[in-house]
């Protein structure tokens, strides 16, 4: 078992530690980006860790590991890890690379020990026990409290700059120079460098390196020649005729080399020269970059273990202590940061000649999100904070409410509802400067048309009068899903290829839905169907309008006009009831609770489905019959947002589970097993 997946098992079971662990709070940097406590002191206070042990023996976990390990585990408690303490993963954005670390509380590291694999060197760096990946890109040291974890990813925008090339002896991609403008021949060798990189052949190298790696004692020191990197040659490269064939070859010294490429065909291989370059090339920086990583990740380490650095400080609006129902908490520092770091800052700035995107900024500061059970449902709520003026413009924006006069379609029968309300006076008049403030500043060059353009908008457009026509307020309703036989337009073609037009009927599954908005001023819609009156595509039936056939998926479309409401749908008797006012609700009160609430909200009733399931005559695999019956016992699956409250933007997002378990966690665990025993 290689180190990556002793780091992939580490992040697994570090959930499952549990209690207050402010020693390990403690050691995390001042200045994290992200922070992810898993508290499960709440989780084996809802859950048993018997039964725990018990699920992850029915998935054959454990024995996996212990086969990987070969030795015998079969709990938890057998790894080490102190179920009594929190766990942490965080990371710490750096303008070259991106760390991301974890601090794992140990109860006993002999049995820890043992979870490493016996071919792996150990050794004492900083004091502490250490084991690298072949790579060296991820270290996990350890004491008789902790283990430590870290790994770093190298930025590109970094090593594209031309300074970093220089200093590091990176070179060109020899491709580009060697073929110049033939673009037809470039896309042809990039396809087989995403072939190559789909089998990770990164890794087949730096195995082979090991002993390499082994005897370096001062990487700063070590000066990297071209031809050190020289793996790949006629002799050694390997032709693999297809996928499959990858997993058959299993002798290490046939994977010394990275020069393989993959074709379907072997009569399509074709390999020059350049391809050895590119290889020889594609080796040689690939290792600077692990020796980079390598170096970097290791000051990273000694700096936490060592308390060099300042300890993290819980901000305000930190959200991070939960209460008996939270096994999961998520901390951004910031956002707008966050987005900009994951984003392909180089190629987007080359591509579209714009300015720095650390311009590009939406107002998004820190967010906080928690992961909580409450008895049988699962909830992630989340709140997102604001900068000054673009909490501003969002309560503006978020100040309406739905139209009580709509509450009465939310129907018990229902699958499900959306509801949006906001104030599209405000949205017009404040969105064009949102745009103007956060884009106009990283595209400088347009940032004259973009404050031309809001200006124009702003003189053009009569914020007032469009409220007035669409309010804000949205509210559509899935009624549910019926078959019907629907017509539409076909053709027929002779043998000389003359078609003819035909009219053809078929069964098919229609979605039943109405939609409906307020509005004070309906004479645009009017017209606009006057229009298609006049022009034969709208009928005009007793003040309801008929839409013809639109597309194959659904049938006529009605609008009625009614009470301050525009309503849109495709059930006719519906319609003609709501106009006849012999429209009989049937309020289901807790969607409606939910809609009066929030400004937005999507709910849908999942226990509906094996009803509809059996209406429809869908066909489900016997294998998922008795989940397929469960979902009749399922609440509802929903997200809502209440708007604004304060400087943050609140969110919910949920599921009811049967209640037939002790909670939602519970349920999770038979679910789990259940579907691996049907695949």
């Amino acid at each position: 078992m290689n180190t990556k997946l002793i780091f992939a098992a580490l992040l697994l079971l570090m959930g499952l530690s549990r209690a207050n662990a402010q020693n390990h709070f403690k050691k995390l940097p001042a200045d994290i980006n992200f922070l992810a406590t898993f508290d499960t002191k709440n989780l084996f206070q809802l859950m048993d860790t018997k039964d725990v042990n018990a699920t992850l023996n029915k998935l054959d976990f454990f024995k996996k590991l212990s086969d990987s390990l070969s030795q015998d585990i079969h709990q938890i408690e057998d790894l080490g890890i102190n179920l009594a303490s929190k766990s942490y993963v965080f990371t710490r954005l750096a303008d070259s690379i991106t760390f991301i670390g974890a601090l794992i509380p140990l109860s006993d590291v002999k049995r820890f020990q043992a979870f490493i694999p016996t071919h792996k060197k150990i050794q004492v760096v900083d004091g502490l026990q250490t084991i690298y990946s072949v790579d060296r890109s991820i270290r996990i040291s350890w004491d008789e409290n902790t283990a430590y974890v870290m790994t770093g990813v190298l930025k590109d925008s970094y090593l594209d700059r031309e300074d970093v090339k220089e200093r590091y002896g990176l070179a060109e991609n020899p491709y580009y120079d060697y073929y110049g403008t033939d673009d037809v021949m470039v896309d042809s060798i990039e396809a087989v460098a995403d072939a190559t990189y789909e089998y990770d052949y990164v890794d087949t190298v730096m195995d082979s390196a090991d002993a390499f790696y082994a005897g370096i004692e001062d990487t700063a020191a070590i000066a990297i020649e071209y031809d050190d990197y020289d793996v790949v040659s006629d002799s050694n490269l390997i032709m693999i005729d297809s996928y499959d064939d990858y997993d058959t070859i299993t002798d290490n010294d046939m994977l010394d080399s990275i020069g393989y490429s993959i074709y379907e065909n072997e009569e399509d291989v074709y390999q020059d020269e350049s391809n050895t370059a590119y290889y020889r090339w594609l080796a040689q920086t690939d290792s600077i970059k692990d020796l980079i990583v390598s170096e970097w990740i290791d000051a990273e380490m000694t700096n936490i273990i060592t308390g060099n650095y300042k300890s993290f400080v819980v901000p305000k609006g930190f959200t991070g202590k939960s209460n008996k129902n939270t096994v999961a908490h998520y901390w951004i520092k910031s956002v707008d940061e966050l987005y900009q770091n994951f984003m392909p800052t180089g190629i987007i700035e080359q591509a579209f000649g714009i300015g720095s995107l650390s311009k590009l900024k939406y107002g998004y500061e820190q967010a906080n999100l928690s992961f909580d059970v409450d008895k049988n449902k699962l909830k992630l709520h989340g709140a997102l904070n604001l900068d000054q003026e673009t909490s501003k413009i969002f309560k503006k924006i978020y100040d309406k409410k739905l139209n009580p006069k709509m509450y009465k379609y939310l129907d018990k029968d229902a699958l499900g509802f959306l509801s949006l309300s906001i104030n599209s006076e405000a949205y017009l008049k404040y969105i064009p400067q949102y745009i103007q403030k956060y884009y106009g500043a990283f595209v400088p060059r347009y940032q004259e048309a973009f404050s031309v353009g809001a200006m124009l908008f702003d003189i053009i457009v009569d914020e007032k009068a469009v409220a007035k026509v669409f309010k804000g307020d949205n509210l559509f309703v899935l009624n549910g899903v019926t078959k019907q036989e629907i017509t539409y337009t076909d053709y027929e073609y002779d043998e000389d290829y003359n078609y003819k037009q035909i009219e053809k009927t078929k069964m098919d599954e229609i979605p039943q839905f109405l939609w409906m908005f307020s509005s004070d001023d309906m004479r645009l819609f009017e017209q606009l169907l006057e229009l298609g009156v006049n022009q034969e595509e709208v009928l005009l039936e007793n003040g309801i309008y008929k839409i013809g056939k639109i597309s194959r998926q659904f049938s006529n479309f009605y609008v009625l006009m009614k009470d301050g409401i525009v309503f849109l749908g495709n059930d006719e008797n519906q319609i003609t009831a709501i106009k006849n006012n012999t429209y009989k609700p049937n309020v289901d009160g807790a969607s409606m609770k939910i809609a009066k609430k929030n400004r937005f909200a999507a709910l849908f009733h999942v226990n509906k489905i094996p009803t509809l399931i059996e209406e429809l005559d869908l066909p489900v695999s016997r294998d998922l019959d008795s989940l397929t019956a469960d979902l009749a016992q399922y609440g509802d699956f929903y997200v809502i947002s209440p708007g604004m409250k304060g400087n943050s933007f609140q969110g919910e997002l949920g599921i009811e589970f049967p209640d037939k378990d002790k909670n939602a966690l519970y349920f999770l665990m038979d679910l789990i097993e259940r579907l691996a025993v049907t695949r």
